[in-house]
């Protein structure tokens, strides 16, 4: 027997605007191609924490994935940003966080890579229904 997804448990973003922050060219446009499958509008990618928060300060941004290892270093400074403008995120990285970070947001949710992109785009969508 064939198993299809309804519509009921798809994700869908509502349009939202969904930052994805991420330096590995093929996991970036995977997670594109998700954000748009769960009904979302994609903003970026952004491969370094420079364009992640260029992003965040020029533009509309609902919701984000992010991987907190970029080319350019680690990306506190993004989680902190998008934190302060109450974004709903999304870690989705094979770093765990330092101890700092991980006590000033001990609440935000973590995914190891490999996770599949439909369970991170399920989890902001149930994030920015709430």
């Amino acid at each position: 027997m064939v198993h299809t997804l309804s519509s009921r448990t798809q994700p869908d973003l509502g349009n939202a605007h969904v930052l994805v922050v991420e330096d590995e060219p093929f996991i970036a446009y995977d997670l594109v191609l998700a954000v748009e499958d769960a009904h979302g509008s994609p903003v970026g990618p952004a491969a370094t924490v420079r364009e992640a928060l260029d992003l965040i300060d020029s533009g509309e941004v609902d919701a984000a994935i992010l991987d907190m290892t970029l080319s350019d270093g680690f990306a506190g400074a993004v989680l902190e940003a998008l934190d302060g403008k109450g974004v709903p995120v999304v870690l989705h990285t094979a770093t765990p966080l330092p101890s700092t970070l991980s006590e000033r947001f001990p609440l935000v949710t973590i995914y190891p890579k490999p996770t599949a992109v439909a369970v991170l785009t399920r989890h902001l969508a149930q994030q920015l229904q709430r």
